[in-house]
């Protein structure tokens, strides 16, 4: 078990994807402090009920996701813009809201094999649903990626796949919950498609204006 520090937010991290916070609550600009005097990481979960900000702590669902601090821009007045990659997955086995003004937890480390069990035909569609995904997003103007450059490990490509995604963050929890490597990449084949067929027809019938709003949270 390790004790962690937990930043419940409205998003939901994957594995090695990017994450941009801007800390100004003196609860949170202490847990970064803290943070940055030990391992540098924190813990990101999803808040199942409470508020991100100015409120009482926020209850977190259980399985989160480490964030490796690596860029913090004071600015100068205690307040702190920050650049996390998402690091391990985690479970809450245990939470402490009193020994700190920010939640800890206890916490099981639970990775996914790097080398996934995952049936042929669903590693097929993958690479595809996310490279269709990524051109209409493209098209829309809402990211910039080389599509040419994309992971080779399928489950590098399925966290991207997952953290792309405009879909709620209720919805991707699950994906970060699942219990295999094949359960999260058949479950986000499924949303892909989905989306694709959606984002799709709104593009055709020019529904979905070019400077429509993405959030990488």
């Amino acid at each position: 078990m390790t004790r962690l520090p937990l930043f419940p937010l409205n998003t939901v991290l994957f594995p090695g994807m990017p994450l941009t916070l801007h800390i100004f609550e003196p609860r949170y600009r202490k847990m970064i402090h803290d943070a940055l005097a030990h391992e540098r990481r924190f813990g990101v979960v999803l808040i199942e009920e409470g508020q991100e900000a100015l409120g009482p702590l926020a209850q977190p669902h259980r399985v989160g996701c480490t964030a490796n601090i690596m860029q913090i821009s004071p600015l100068g007045d205690g307040r702190m813009n920050l650049i996390a990659v998402g690091g391990e997955r985690f479970r809450i086995e245990a939470l402490d809201s009193t020994s700190e003004p920010y939640l800890m937890g206890e916490v099981a480390f639970e990775p996914l094999p790097s080398a996934p069990l995952v049936p042929s035909p669903v590693l097929q569609e993958l690479r595809p649903l996310v490279k269709t995904y990524l051109e209409i997003l493209s098209q829309v103007g809402s990211l910039d990626l080389e599509l040419d450059q994309l992971p080779t490990n399928p489950l590098d490509l399925a966290n991207l796949g997952a953290y792309v995604l405009r879909v709620g963050a209720e919805e991707k929890q699950p994906l970060l919950e699942a219990d295999s490597a094949a359960q999260f990449i058949i479950a986000l084949n499924k949303l892909l498609r989905r989306e694709n067929a959606i984002m799709g027809n709104m593009l055709q019938h020019q529904d979905l204006p070019d400077d429509q709003p993405f959030s990488w949270n």
